[in-house]
């Protein structure tokens, strides 16, 4: 771990959790499974880092941002339990959703990313995104690592929810894009606006999603460049990459979809996340209708409710 992330072995005690083991280490801090102090659960337990938490500034942001997420209550959203500060460290206590993310899912078998299950995941989390947006919550960093899945039940295949929602915004977006360890993990999904240090409406998210979508269905980031700087510059610069240019069998419509999703101009975007999912679904039925069974999936993307 970094000088500026503190390691707690398993059996270790934290503002009376007790670590079980580590799930991830990300550019802003280490998340452990562990006991929660009172309740019979195991929660996911978000630790930052020394120099954010010694942030008065940051840590004004932090929690204001995770009390607002802590009212977002869907079922394609970790929740949010508590947050607090132990040992001059700024903690988060989370849902604890018992899978892997789509970024581990990807790299482990391209090949299980089908169109049914993309459209599923793209769906959700765009379900989730927009009941976040409808109360006056983005989260600016939408990407693979960021979306979990698990297993379903016979309702539905599969469990997905986007989890970080309140920590990337209180990160000041200059420093998050520039500074830390996963610096183009974050940048390959980073919109315009956001690179340019512009103020952010919820579209920032709506870009993010049309490059996740583009990544699902091709296995590569839209603009695979070796810098940070080379990465901003596509983003700024460079067309929206075509998901047929990777896929030929993939029907032509799809890349007018991600070049929506992705445009420059936020104002040239999709208005909703529904609308992104419900485009994407259009465009990519026939290749749905030839491709693995879709037990019946409904006309509406998936995980949709008006709550």
């Amino acid at each position: 771990m970094g000088e500026d992330l503190v390691a707690y072995p398993p059996g270790s005690v934290f503002a009376g959790f007790t670590i079980d083991r580590v799930l991830g280490t990300g550019g802003m801090g280490t998340v452990y499974l562990a006991k929660h102090p009172r309740l019979p659960r195991r929660d996911a337990l978000k630790l930052l880092r020394a120099d954010l938490s010694a942030d008065p500034g940051f840590r004004t942001r932090f929690e204001r941002e995770a009390d607002l997420a802590a009212r977002l209550d869907h079922r394609n959203i970790v929740t949010v339990y508590d947050r607090g500060r132990s040992d001059e460290q700024l903690w988060i206590d989370m849902q604890y959703v018992d899978g892997i993310d789509a970024a581990e899912a990807l790299e482990a078998d391209p090949s299980s990313m089908t169109v049914p299950r993309v459209m599923r995941i793209i769906g959700e989390v765009g379900a989730g995104l927009d009941f976040a947006h409808r109360h006056g919550l983005w989260h600016r960093d939408v990407k693979p690592a960021n979306i979990l899945l698990a297993a379903g039940d016979d309702h539905e295949p599969e469990r997905v929810l986007l989890t970080d929602f309140g920590v990337a915004k209180a990160v000041d977006e200059v420093r998050q894009l520039t500074s830390t360890g996963n610096m183009l993990a974050t940048l390959a999904y980073a919109a315009p606006e956001q690179i340019e240090s512009r103020a952010l409406d919820h579209r920032v998210d709506i870009y993010a999603l049309g490059c996740v979508l583009y990544e699902l269905l091709t296995g590569h980031v839209p603009f695979p460049e070796d810098t940070a700087y080379a990465t901003m510059a596509a983003h700024l610069n460079k067309p929206p990459p075509k998901p047929t240019a990777v896929r030929p069998e993939l029907p032509a419509a799809i890349d007018e979809v991600v070049a929506r999703g992705m445009a420059k101009a936020r104002d040239d975007r999709f208005a909703t996340c529904r609308e992104l999912a419900q485009a994407a679904q259009a465009a990519l039925a026939p290749t749905r209708a030839s491709g693995p069974a879709s037990s019946g999936r409904p006309t509406s993307p998936p995980g949709w409710t008006t709550a």
